[in-house]
Parts: structure tokens; sequence; C-alpha cells
């Protein structure tokens, strides 16, 4: 079953007004050049940084962990580049909610396209899975330039944000489906969908399985393994981050590897597979990981 929607009418009640000015600004900003939604972000890391306190000291303990060869000063470093990172992943959603295809086209540059019309020429599903970055809103943005998307969708604890995202992204997507309804996204895998998939944050319950993460034990999704061998799908990793061109614009690099014809079939296998292609990405770009994210929360006390 897909996700009821409500009519906007429906949040314009007081209580939501702060999320209206949030969404103005935004929007406001969508229509500005690109190299002035940068500059405006640069301040929004700062702010980030020194308000999420709890989140801090999340990535804090993450970027300790996984870099226990950095000292202070380059640990620091990763972390403010980390909110900066963070505060520019604000005016990308704002690009994937309302910016046209031919303005993301300019700012986007494509490697391995082979990979993905190889996968998607099987004539079945392709599961199409990547990992929690911070361009995690406009990542499906920018791959729905090459094929039509469907997902699973989780909810926003802001209800009239989260209406406003879900519009956004039905702009581009194909059905979007609650992420607890694994039978629905089967089903549009049986029929041939591109189905978009982050099976790289930390998982409990009967589809977790304990695998190394940076070389210490992260409880780790065991569902895409499921996925593929109910439905025969094409498995394609992707990967999209953000990057300097040689003028020093920001771009973004949308990156199709080769599709995994021999996915492991044990979970244990599968999952150790998973965290070591997750890990050679972060270490690719280890600022634009999402560190604010309990990655190792089956490790009680450790964020405490």
């Amino acid at each position: 079953m897909t996700v009821k929607r409500k009519p906007l009418f429906k949040f314009l009640s007081p209580v939501h007004w702060g999320e209206w000015l949030l969404i103005g600004g935004m929007r406001f900003c969508c229509v500005l050049p690109w190299k002035w939604q940068l500059a405006l972000s640069r301040p929004w890391g700062f702010i980030l940084k020194h308000t999420m306190k709890r989140r801090r000291l999340i990535a804090e303990k993450n970027i300790a962990l996984c870099f226990p060869d950095h000292d202070a000063r380059q640990r620091k470093a990763l972390l403010d580049n980390h909110f900066r990172s963070l505060g520019t992943s604000i005016f990308e959603a704002g690009l994937a909610w309302w910016a046209d295809d031919q303005r993301l086209a300019r700012m986007v540059r494509r490697d391995g396209l082979e990979n993905l019309q190889k996968a998607r020429s099987r004539g079945k599903g392709v599961i199409l899975f990547s990992a929690h970055f911070t361009t995690v809103e406009l990542a499906p943005r920018l791959i729905s330039l090459d094929c039509v998307l469907s997902g699973p969708y989780r909810r926003l604890s802001l209800p009239l944000l989260d209406e406003i995202m879900y519009r956004g992204r039905s702009r581009f997507a194909g059905q979007q489906v609650d992420k607890m309804n694994i039978r629905q996204v089967i089903k549009g895998l049986r029929n041939g969908e591109n189905v978009y998939f982050l099976p790289d944050q930390s998982h409990t319950g009967a589809n977790s399985i304990a695998s190394a993460f940076f070389g210490i034990p992260a409880a780790t999704n065991t569902t895409l393994s499921r996925l593929l061998a109910a439905t025969g799908a094409s498995c394609l990793p992707c990967l999209v981050l953000r990057e300097r061109d040689d003028a020093g614009e920001c771009r973004y690099r949308v990156r199709y590897f080769e599709p995994l014809t021999e996915f492991p079939k044990q979970p244990q296998e599968a999952a150790d597979l998973l965290n070591s292609i997750f890990e050679t990405w972060v270490r690719q770009a280890p600022e634009q990981y999402f560190w604010i994210h309990r990655r190792f929360k089956n490790h009680p006390g450790l964020y405490d």
C-alpha cells in the first residue's frame, strides 16, 4: 500500500508556520545561481555543528573509530568539513525537489552509463544500491535523468516538510512505498522497475548481521540479498558525490559500476561485500559520508 497524502491546506495552522518559513526559504534559494547557494550554505555548516550537539558527538565518535590513524587536528578538520557538507545538502534538497532537468544536466557528469544499460538490458528489475552520503536527496534526482526510479520511502517527523519532500520526489520518481512494505518493492522489481536502495545504515532485527565496517563489527542490513533472490533483479552499485571541476566549480559525478552478477547468497558474505564497497567509497570523500548516523549502535553505550 502506498503512503496516503494530505492536501496542503491541512497545514495552514500556526503550528506549521515554522515549516512554511523553512520551505519558503529553500524554494527562494533554489532559483538563485548555484554559486550563490553554495556561499549561503557555508554558514549553515557552522550553525548545524553548534546546534546539533547530539549529532556532533555521534559524528566525532564515528570519525575517531573509523580513522584511528588521524590525530586530533585531522579529526577536527574532517568533522568541520562534514558539517559544511551537511549545510550544502540543505540547498541540494531544493534542487532535487524543484530544479528542472536541463539545469541539473549542466551540473553533472556520468561515468559507466553502459553499465546501467547492461543491467537494464536483461529485461528484469534493477536494484541500484548506494550509501548514505550528504548528497542523499539529490542523488536519486540526478540518477533519474538516466532512468525512472522507485524506492522505499521513510516519513519525516515534520509533517509539512514530509509532504513537500514527497511531492518533490514524485516529480521524477516512480512509485514511493513505505520502507517496511518489502512486498511492494518485490512486486515492483518483478515488474521490471528500477529501485534505489541504501542498505548501509545500522539495522536491527531478523534481517541484520554483524559485519566489519572500518574494522568494527556493525549491524548490517541483509535485505538486498533477499530481494535479489526473490526477484532475479540485476544488482548495480552506483555512487553520487560532490566534486570540483578544473575551474573550481562544484559539480556532481554519477558513477555506475559493473553489475554484480555473482552477488553472494550467504548473508555473511553479502554483508561483508557491501561493507567493503561502502568503505572504499567513504575513503574517496570521507567528509561527505553521513557520520551523524549511529552506524555502530549495536555496541551498547558507545554513543552515551
